[in-house]
């Protein structure tokens, strides 16, 4: 059953496709990503904020 349902040759052409899509207006798709603007902000702030403590334990 599990073999059936996800057998590489059902799914293959259509995810490369939408691999070459998205490559090809990946700035779009990027910006239309709102999740992942969220998750990118906060894993910036978190290294910013880690760098801040790591300056200031070190002083």
């Amino acid at each position: 059953m599990i073999e059936k349902r996800f057998k590489k040759k059902l799914y293959e052409t259509d995810f490369m496709n939408r691999i070459e899509e998205l490559k090809m207006d990946l700035k779009n798709h990027r910006n239309q990503n709102f999740w992942g603007q969220v998750l990118q902000h906060q894993s910036l702030q978190s290294t910013k904020y880690m760098s801040k403590w790591i300056e200031a334990k070190n002083s």
